[in-house]
């Protein structure tokens, strides 16, 4: 199994999720200048009360949904600057240093052995390629 990180591909990801933050923050000013309505003590006062309880819902989740895409950005970002860092020659020669590991235990998916006759083999699975 080959693993292979593109960094450009992870900033692109951390700049599309940057763009998102900004977007909610659109939709987050909106909610806070555009939607606010009278009140009073009528049936149209009832209505108002529910309509700013769901806005208020919204609010909490759309700022919840900013601090995860923010946040994720922030930290895909740092990852980029990581694997931008890191020299991919002297990786590679320490990674050649360590010994191989034998895999011994039949593969497994969800923690179920596979059925005889279905042995693991080097590169494959029940499944395909891996």
């Amino acid at each position: 199994m080959t693993l292979r990180v593109e960094p450009e591909v992870l900033a692109s990801a951390a700049g599309d999720l940057r763009d998102a933050s900004l977007q909610i923050k659109t939709a987050l000013d909106y909610l806070d200048n555009e939607t606010k309505l009278g009140s009073g003590f009528t049936l149209f006062g009832q209505i108002v009360a529910y309509h700013e309880g769901a806005t208020e819902s919204l609010r909490q989740w759309l700022r919840h949904l900013n601090d995860v895409a923010y946040w994720s950005g922030v930290g895909i970002g740092d990852t980029v600057k990581m694997y931008q860092r890191t020299d991919a020659t002297s990786a590679a020669q320490f990674d050649a240093m360590l010994p191989p590991a034998p895999r011994t235990d039949a593969f497994e998916v969800d923690g179920q052995a596979p059925p005889a006759g279905d042995p693991w083999t080097r590169g494959q699975s029940r499944y395909g390629q891996r």
